[in-house]
């Protein structure tokens, strides 16, 4: 047997933060007197036992592994497997001396080698590193470590206590290879009172009770904390934020009170002028610990970027074999959220140097980084339309990107994105992240299945989430700068096609709100990220393991969302660093230092009550008692989903007062403990919320005890039927009398407000009905369904009872079902099989409808609606017969083309879908072939080019993607630029695409395209020939190819190629155009220049656009008017004409 025994003599910390509210109540100061009488020297005990341990090969040499136990050591020493300490200490108490009893070795067999342990590196660090090996420890024959147990402190988790400290099992003689191990440890802890009065921070409720216990050893000593009696707190989320935006928060408010957060917005100019503190950062985490305090805060949303709401820079030093690493202003909203101490305890302003620390955060934090009422107005309609109104059938897909990390030895970011999937035990700790039956897009770097563009096309072909793991700087993330983040590169994540996503990051500073950083611009913009999480400094990892700083906050992460299902990303993020906690202050007499920077620098970058979903929405199953007698103090919930669902919120309100609140256990089930007794009659609701559920608000009615009382219980529909539209239906009703006394002659009334209901039979009378008894009405009310009602309206009923005496009302609802037609697609099938429309080409269009209502739809009809002279139909309706609830129908129509329609033409055909009174119109746009620069004109003259005359692009018959010519960027020196340039004026949503073939200097010279000042795609390196695509909005646009060089030196052949661009439609020709210019005429057409066009008698603007949408002629006039434009390359032209009523678009040809 060993015993190891450590005392740790604890510094005086600082008074504690003077309390701004000076009335305490009398609870409070009787239970910190409990507590100091029982608060003197006491000892804790903890048996550990050890199994038969695990050897892995790491790079030649081996590592010991048991569950549960971390590798850990000082850089360069053998890495040994440690066991955390994390032993809750009684109520009012701190650890002071920790006792490690050892016994019950084992030694193992042969000769072990153990892998010396390395230093973790940032994600931005390029140098090379000599392998780290105390040589002279190695060849020692003395017992490896010399101590076996670590470092003891004392932290506070919601007022309860916390000893954390870790020990190794194992003695290992480096000079020999001998190794021997524990198979049982005894840990004692010998604690005093504490110096600091932790009661005003006992707050265990709000599922705090259960974070305790998730992080205890020893969970049952928190059945000897007094906590606050039954208080339920005064609030839940805190936002503050400037004066000027607090009116911009009032929907915000309402959407999470209705979800059961009650939430208040505080303006900081208020806080600062208020409250005490040597800065405003302090100020303002005083006020939220005495929000925390008084009320009971769970979250605090920082509204606004800096310097509108300040940020504290904390401390920390790596020690690290590339070189140490020392930060005075990590940017930590953390400091913001654990709410113990004052982290400067010493006045150096060093914040939050190894003691002076609170590692376990009391409530969750977020930041919401505006600097203008634009950017918080996309920010609050992110958060809320993705929550509120998902886009369904995308949540089981998520993107993994992994970038090359080091190479020797290997390390790639997908060796740790996979530790987010499954369940895993590695590395001495067990969590559970994404289910590994998801679709999962994988963008590896070293399956050579990686680049910026790749991963922004991925996003937009819609993702639940992204996590990426690379390279990163303040304005660089995953292959893209400042200027690639921008809603048209990201213009199909708007909440409407695909949904707004999160992006969760491990590399180095791009997370730094301290500043502009890409990952604060992600959420500013409409479209893209509703939240992001990274670093507001060094990401970390450990070259060549799976084990590392960053990759450990994020499987914490994950594990908070899927295992321990927490809902709120904020408290997610909280939850992974509770969990990280243990292993800050490191195994050993030593601290490496990354894990602490980056458990400062990882912050949420969004909106901290936002909750992800990570799984297609469903309805929970409640189960609850809806009455409740008045002197009841609790109230059981069950919430399911065919199983039991643990850690759903169940909140019960009176009005916006919260009566009590708690979360259900792995089998769903909770009892509400009342804050009060219930002492009124009347209407409460119970709010159930949860991860991936839709919210749930159910009525609860509080009624009197010795009286009768009639309610609503149940109602079905006579006869099986449903309540579709244009029916007649019968309500057998049951009801309920929760009362004691027996209700007698009872008359039972049902109205409504809805207008598509028609009540036909609304009275029933009763004889009675005895108290606590059920009866069953059969055909007890009827009522006719309007033929034209929205499908799944909602009508309200009341139901009002009365017995001459006493009158009971009670609310239900019904849905009633319609038809509900929607598109699902069209396809094109042209019948050459080129992918394109040509002009005289017969063509067959695929047209899938569904209906998606909750009724069948009989005598469906999809009829074409479409005049355009250019196309002729063989038929144009299509009888569908009764078309079901959820079924699918495709109507396939063959329409021909005229010889005569121009290429670059977009043109629209209609089609509207009919049964009775509902009916759907839609769409769909065909291009008629394409508008193409591919220079076999062997010059630059088909379009208008702006070309620079200095450094030109020329065109070229070396290596052409296609054809006998393309375009060249031009013969350039260092730090100049060789710029291609073209003004389009795009009359309708379409896409730009191109060939593009790069020889340049990797990393240095590129070439660059960019439409108007957003960069879209940049290529560097040895590039062959490839096609690249991209959206492009209406409206004018400069389209820019540019060739730029730094100032050293030259690689390859030092320029870039183009090939092949086909430029969007020119101009959309829709059914209203096309009926509004019928009069309105070009003649001739086509012609060599000169036409007259008959104009209405009223000035009109003429606007002359050529193929891709050029203006080249303007000019006012009315009546007829003749033009010549000789000058005029040949072509497809467009002659847009405005007057004071209407614009009209006609087409000539040059010949």
């Amino acid at each position: 047997m060993l015993l190891l025994k450590h005392t740790v003599l604890h510094q005086n910390r600082k008074q504690e933060i003077k309390q701004i509210n000076t009335m305490k109540k009398t609870i409070f100061i009787l239970l910190a007197l409990m507590v100091s009488l029982f608060a003197s020297a006491q000892t804790i005990e903890k048996t550990y036992y050890f199994g038969q341990p695990s050897i892995s090969q790491i790079q030649g040499y081996e590592q010991i592994q048991f569950t549960d136990c971390m590798q850990s050591a000082l850089a360069g020493q053998p890495s040994l497997p440690w066991q955390s300490v994390s032993l809750m200490l009684p109520q009012g108490t701190e650890a002071v001396s920790i006792e490690v009893e050892l016994s019950d070795f084992l030694t193992m067999e042969g000769c072990h080698n153990l892998f010396p342990y390395q230093s973790a590196r940032t994600y931005s660090d390029p140098v090379r590193r000599q392998f780290e090996k105390d040589e002279a420890l190695y060849a020692s024959k003395s017992v490896y470590p010399a101590q076996a147990y670590g470092n003891l402190s004392t932290q506070y988790l919601n007022g309860v206590g916390f000893a954390f400290s870790a020990f190794t099992p194992v003695q290992y003689v480096p000079g020999t290879g001998e190794v021997r191990y524990a198979t049982k440890a005894i840990v004692r802890i010998t604690t005093t009172a504490s110096k600091a009065d932790q009661s005003r921070k006992l707050w265990l409720n709000g599922g705090n009770a259960e974070r305790a216990k998730r992080l205890a050893q020893n969970p049952e000593m928190l059945q000897t904390y007094n906590d606050r009696s039954r208080t339920v707190g005064g609030y839940d989320l805190l936002v503050v934020t400037k004066q000027q935006y607090v009116a911009s928060f009032d929907e915000y408010v309402s959407f999470y009170q209705a979800r059961g957060l009650r939430t208040q917005v505080v303006d900081l100019e208020t806080i600062l002028s208020t409250m005490s503190g040597q800065d405003n950062a302090e100020k303002l985490r005083n006020y939220i610990i005495q929000e925390y305090e008084d009320n009971g805060i769970m979250m605090v949303n920082l509204g606004g970027d800096v310097p509108d709401i300040p940020y504290r820079g904390l401390y920390c030093y790596v020690t690290s074999g590339g070189g140490d690493k020392e930060d005075n202003d990590i940017p930590a909203d953390l400091y913001y959220a654990a709410l113990d101490g004052n982290w400067n305890d010493d006045g150096d302003n060093r914040w939050g140097e190894i003691g002076e620390d609170d590692l376990l955060p009391e409530i969750g934090i977020g930041r919401m980084c505006f600097s203008n009422q634009s950017e918080l107005d996309n920010m609050l309609h992110k958060a809320m339309t993705y929550q509120a109104e998902p886009v369904l059938g995308e949540f089981h897909d998520v993107i993994m990107a992994g970038e090359h990390l080091y190479d020797n030895p290997v390390s790639n970011g997908s060796q740790y994105l996979e530790l987010l999937i499954g369940t895993h035990d590695d590395n001495g700790y067990t969590t559970t992240g994404i289910p590994e039956e998801y679709n999962f897009t994988r963008l590896y770097e070293e399956e050579g299945n990686w680049s910026g563009s790749l991963l922004r096309n991925a996003i937009n072909q819609g993702t639940q989430y992204v996590h990426h793991d690379g390279h990163a700087n303040t304005n660089y993330v995953a292959g893209w700068t400042n200027g690639d983040i921008t809603n048209n590169n990201f213009s199909a994540v708007n909440g409407v096609d695909h949904n707004y996503t999160f992006f969760h990051t491990s590399g180095c500073i791009c997370g730094d709100f301290s500043s502009d950083c890409i990952l604060e611009r992600m959420t500013k913009i409409a479209n893209f990220a509703v939240a992001t999480f990274g670093n507001s400094r060094y990401g970390w990892f450990n070259e060549g393991q799976t084990e590392g700083p960053a990759i450990h906050l994020a499987r914490e992460t994950e594990d908070a969302y899927y295992n321990d299902r927490i809902p709120y990303g904020g408290m997610a993020l909280r939850e992974s660093k509770i969990e990280t906690a243990p292993w800050v202050n490191a195994p050993g007499q030593w601290e490496e230092g990354a894990l602490r920077w980056n458990f400062y620098d990882l912050n949420l970058m969004g909106d901290v009550a936002v909750s992800p979903w990570h799984d297609e929405p469903f309805t929970p199953q409640v189960n609850y008692t809806s009455e409740i007698l008045v002197g009841m103090t609790s109230m059981d919930v069950t919430v399911s989903n065919g199983n039991g669902l643990k850690n759903f919120r169940c909140a019960l309100f009176h009005g916006e007062d919260m009566i009590g609140v708690g979360y259900t256990d792995e089998d769903g089930n909770v009892t509400i403990e009342f804050a009060e007794p219930i002492d009124f009659v009347g209407e409460m609701s119970l709010v159930i919320t949860g991860c991936d559920a839709w919210p749930q608000s159910l009525p609860v009615l509080s009624i009197p005890g010795n009286c009768a009382y009639i309610v609503y219980q149940d109602y079905t529909i006579s006869g099986g039927a449903q309540p579709d539209y244009g029916t007649s239906i019968a309500l057998d009703m049951q009801l309920k009398n929760v009362g004691t006394v027996t209700a007698n002659n009872i008359t039972a009334t049902l109205s409504t407000d809805c207008d598509y209901i028609t009540i036909t039979d609304a009275t029933e009378t009763i004889a009675s009905i005895a108290g606590g008894a059920t009866i069953n009405l059969a055909e007890a009310f009827a009522m006719d369904i309007a033929n034209d009602v929205p499908n799944m309206m909602k009508a309200d009923f009341t139901l009002t009872c009365t017995d001459g005496t006493d009158t009971w009302q009670s609310k239900f609802a019904i849905r009633l079902y319609a038809p509900d037609f929607a598109v699902l697609g069209t396809v094109i099938e042209d019948s050459d099989g080129n992918g394109l429309v040509d002009p005289g080409e017969t063509v067959t269009a695929h047209i899938t409808v569904k209906n998606a209502g909750m009724a069948a739809a009989p005598e469906t009809m999809l009829d074409i609606i479409c005049d355009l002279p250019e196309i002729t139909f063989e038929q144009g309706s299509f009888p569908q017969g009764t078309v079901d609830a959820d079924e699918e129908f495709t109507a396939d129509f063959v329409f021909t083309l005229s010889e005569t329609a121009e290429l670059g033409v977009a043109y629209e055909i209609g089609f509207n879908v009919t049964s009775g009174a509902y009916s759907t119109n839609s769409s769909f746009v065909f291009a008629v072939g394409n508008i193409i620069e591919d220079w076999e004109s062997g010059d630059f003259s088909n379009f208008d080019w702006e070309n620079d005359p200095s450094k030109p692009w020329t065109i070229v018959t070396e290596n052409p993607y296609e054809g006998t010519y393309c375009a060249k960027s031009g013969n350039i020196g260092n730090n100049q630029s060789s710029v291609l340039k073209i003004l389009l004026d795009v009359q309708t949503q379409g896409e730009i695409s191109f060939y593009r073939k790069v020889s340049s200097e990797e990393g240095y010279d590129a070439l660059y395209f960019s439409i108007d000042t957003d960069l879209l795609g940049e290529w560097s390196g040895e590039v062959g020939w490839g096609k690249v695509t991209y959206p492009i909005t209406p409206g004018q646009h400069q389209l820019y190819w540019a060739y730029n060089k730094d100032v050293y030196t030259i690689s390859g052949s030092d320029c870039a190629w183009l090939d092949n661009i086909v430029f969007p439609p020119a101009e959309t020709i829709t059914i209203t155009q096309e009926i509004l210019t019928n009069g309105m005429t070009i003649y001739p057409n086509p012609n060599h220049g000169q036409f007259s066009i008959n104009l209405p008698e009223e000035d009109c603007d003429i606007v002359v656009f050529n193929s891709v949408g050029q203006q080249v002629y303007s000019q006012q006039a009315k009546g007829m008017t003749s033009l010549n434009l000789e000058g005029l390359n040949e072509g497809v032209y467009f002659v847009k004409v405005k007057s004071a009523n209407a614009v009209n678009t006609l087409k000539f040809v040059k010949e």
